[in-house]
């Protein structure tokens, strides 16, 4: 059987997971869609060694994010992801996040289109269809669910942890940034030609997917200063 998203069919989804039992159950869920499953079982060595044997067996893949255990892969699912994306291939991330995950994926976090709790994935198969349908429409038409659009705004930094290498930004015209808590990013994510120019109260603008209701769902990336 297949699922068919704007002329795409999509008859095998992998599975990336460290977790025997975890796969199993992905898979069951998968095949609830009317959908073949195909659970990879490693080892790889890199994301590129991963995506070839994805793209080799599915049309799209659901990946967990921690992937350390039994030597199963040396990279995180966000970096498998962000990999598929580049290669305009559709992705889930699935991890049970936290404040510390969300931080360290939000430089990538524009070329991940899908990311799910293992409850959302597990309890609502309608909710999986729905999310392989936008990842699939973002990854292969460029055609943005509301949530992930982005959009070029002001922003401004309202201060820096040097111990850390962070930045505390805030981002006025995102609705979930109106009680003033600010976003933590690394400051890695501005370019260096603009990185001398990162002090509190300086303004960029970048561009934001405002339409996100969640802040683990808030990306921003392709900062620019003005003047």
């Amino acid at each position: 059987m297949s699922l068919v998203i704007e002329g795409y069919e999509l008859n095998v989804l992998s599975v990336i997971d460290d977790n025997p039992a975890n796969r199993d159950t992905v898979r069951g869920e998968i095949e609830d869609l009317g959908i073949d499953a195909y659970p990879l079982t490693g080892p790889f060595f890199s994301e590129n060694e991963a995506f070839e044997a994805i793209y080799a067996h599915s049309q799209a893949v659901i990946c967990d994010h921690h992937l350390s255990h039994h030597d199963y892969a040396r990279f995180s699912g966000a970096k498998l992801v962000a990999t598929c994306y580049d290669r305009h291939f559709p992705a889930v991330l699935v991890t049970r996040w936290t404040t510390d995950i969300i931080e360290d994926i939000r430089p990538i976090r524009h070329k991940i289109p899908a990311l799910l709790t293992p409850r959302e994935l597990t309890e609502n198969v309608d909710h999986l269809e729905k999310v392989l349908r936008e990842c699939m429409q973002e990854v292969f038409l460029g055609k943005f669910s509301k949530r992930r659009k982005p959009w070029q705004t002001l922003v401004r930094i309202d201060d820096i942890d040097i111990s850390t290498k962070t930045v505390l930004l805030v981002i006025p015209a995102w609705d979930g940034n109106k009680g003033g808590n600010g976003i933590k990013i690394p400051m890695q994510s501005f370019d260096k030609s603009i990185l001398h120019m990162v002090n509190p109260g300086v303004r960029f603008f970048a561009h934001v997917n405002l339409g996100a209701e969640k802040i683990e769902d808030v990306y921003i990336k392709d900062f620019q200063f003005r003047g």
